[in-house]
């Protein structure tokens, strides 16, 4: 039996990102460091 998995779009959810953060008024480089990630490159791949 194999399993399905969700499918994530891409596209949808990276508009969804950047809405949340400007509703927030947050910007790329908070985001990054509440992620730990060492470079903003991530959160702009996923905007």
């Amino acid at each position: 039996m194999s399993k399905t998995f969700p499918r994530i779009n891409m596209k949808a959810t990276g508009k969804n990102i950047e809405s949340l953060r400007k509703q927030k008024n947050l910007s790329v480089k908070e985001i990054q460091e509440v992620f730990g990630f060492e470079s903003p490159q991530a959160i702009y791949k996923w905007q």
